[in-house]
């Protein structure tokens, strides 16, 4: 049972070390763009952002997690 233990432990490690470099690589992608993008949960709370977002947004990271409709906006749009 131990020698199982251990077996199912290694696997998921193995799985955990795979999940943490993909996500990684996903984080600098969006780091390196020059794209604001902004992630919401099914909830519509803010999941991440890329910094350029706050270009647009009043973004802080604080703000993860909260509601995307308590976020304040500086877009402008023009009347027509």
């Amino acid at each position: 049972m131990n020698e199982e233990l251990h077996t199912v432990n290694q696997e998921l490690q193995t799985r955990l070390n795979e999940f943490t470099r993909t996500s990684n690589d996903i984080k600098n992608l969006l780091d390196s763009t020059d794209i604001a993008t902004l992630f919401l949960d099914n909830n519509l709370c803010v999941r991440r952002f890329t910094s350029e977002t706050s270009r647009v947004t009043q973004l802080i990271p604080g703000d993860v997690g909260r509601p995307i409709t308590d976020i304040a906006s500086s877009l402008l749009y023009p009347d027509g």
